[in-house]
């Protein structure tokens, strides 16, 4: 996994490469599974009817739902493949400050 920085205020994650940002290739990703966005320097995750789950922390995010992520919080897109997908994401604040969201 590498490094992405957020330069837009919002970036999508999926498997299709003609729908998503960040494209994770793994049959258990949806092909438009979440959006991020970054709203006056807070980080917020909406999960778009993904059939298995966005999680932060291990805690899954409601299908449809969104949800502030903290600093430091673990993303994951569908549980049980997390331990190989996981990608570390660099938000780039608007305010010059940098926070680490690990995805």
């Amino acid at each position: 996994p590498g490094a992405y920085e957020i330069f837009s205020s919002e970036m999508t994650v999926g498997r299709v490469p003609e729908k998503a940002d960040l494209v994770i290739p793994v049959a258990t990703v949806s092909g438009l599974h979440a959006r991020i966005q970054n709203k006056e320097g807070s980080l917020f995750i909406t999960d778009l009817d993904s059939t298995n789950g966005t999680f932060i922390n291990e805690k899954r995010v409601l299908p449809g739902a969104t949800a502030l992520v903290p600093p430091g919080s673990l993303l994951t897109f569908e549980l049980q493949c997390c331990l190989l997908h996981w990608v570390r994401l660099l938000c780039m604040l608007a305010v010059a400050e940098c926070s680490d969201v690990q995805v």
